[in-house]
């Protein structure tokens, strides 16, 4: 009997699980994408927590790797293994989404991944690349981040779209 063939982002998927669990990368494989909420959909309360992950963000360093997205980078994790791949998106707690990664365990084969998700508190340095000016990087964040919130509030006060 044959196998089940695995498109190119289930078998990404499987390798990184399997050097998950074979105890060289602790933090765990990304879901498939999420697809975004339709505008306007969003409650009061969804609003309430991004502003509030968002004020978070501005007050932490967190806010410069959010300001990195689509930047090719290296995360180092606590289990020594190396995470070389684009940024997608940076949460709060600095957890981080990567696309088109290649995972470097130690004293293993590298993997490539599709994506691949490290949880904050797994990592223990992120590699800036020379090209990033730290500091416009984070007051441009900043400046989003604010422009973001203003957006939310006057959509929470003008209430949802009618039908």
């Amino acid at each position: 009997m044959s196998a089940p063939k695995l498109d190119a982002a289930a078998a990404a998927d499987q390798r990184a699980a399997e050097a998950a669990a074979h105890g060289q990368l602790r933090p765990s494989v990304a879901p498939r994408a999420a697809r975004p909420a339709p505008v306007g959909t969003n409650t009061i309360s969804e609003l309430a927590t991004s502003i509030q992950e968002l004020k978070s963000a501005e007050t932490t360093l967190a806010c410069l790797l959010q300001g990195m997205h689509g930047v090719r980078t290296t995360v180092e994790l606590r289990s020594d293994a190396e995470v070389t791949g684009m940024i997608q998106s940076v949460e709060s707690d600095m957890s981080i989404s990567m696309v088109d990664v290649v995972i470097k365990a130690p004293r293993k084969r590298s993997i490539h991944c599709d994506a691949f998700y490290v949880v904050g508190k797994f990592i223990r340095y992120v590699h800036i690349p020379t090209k990033i000016h730290v500091e416009k990087t984070i007051e441009k964040r900043i400046r989003d981040t604010r422009n973001a919130q203003q957006k939310s509030r006057h959509r929470v006060s003008k209430g949802p779209p009618p039908p």
